[in-house]
């Protein structure tokens, strides 16, 4: 049986820009099966946050 990990955490650099949000997602797999996300959160004026999930 499987479970997702609730751990998450996030680093905010500024407060977002209202307006348009863009994701730079990146996923990556060990050879056990267990993973990792991060993602970048982007507005109009940059990067604002950082989030981790393992």
């Amino acid at each position: 049986m499987a479970f997702p990990n609730v751990d998450f955490s996030a680093s905010l650099v500024r407060d977002a820009v209202p307006g348009w949000v863009g994701l730079d997602i990146r996923v990556s797999f060990g050879p056990d099966g267990t993973g990792l996300t991060e993602t970048v959160l982007h507005d109009e004026q940059g990067p604002s946050a950082r989030s981790r999930r393992p």
